[in-house]
């Protein structure tokens, strides 16, 4: 082989060499992308949980709150029928 054949055998290697590592570039630039927007997702979604978690925490004190004036509420009607009437 002629010193200019290994030359230009050596120029294609070396383009496909900085092919690949253009692609693999563009790739892991792409992967950066997707990772900061899933994490930016995954603070929204914890968020909403969080938010979700502290909804249902209000709703369970607003039901013993009613759970809580029925059973008073209850608790008057019985006494007030318990209570002799004069005759």
């Amino acid at each position: 082989m002629g010193t200019k054949t290994v030359l230009e055998e050596l120029d294609r290697k070396i383009l496909l060499v900085l092919e690949r590592y253009n692609q693999l570039e563009e790739e892991n630039s792409l992967l950066k992308e997707t990772l900061a927007s899933s994490k930016e997702t995954e603070l929204q979604l914890r968020k909403e949980i969080l938010q979700l978690k502290e909804e249902d925490e209000l709703k369970d004190l607003e039901l013993e709150e009613i759970a809580s004036r029925i059973s008073e509420i209850m608790g008057l009607n019985f006494n007030s029928e318990k209570v002799p009437m004069a005759s």
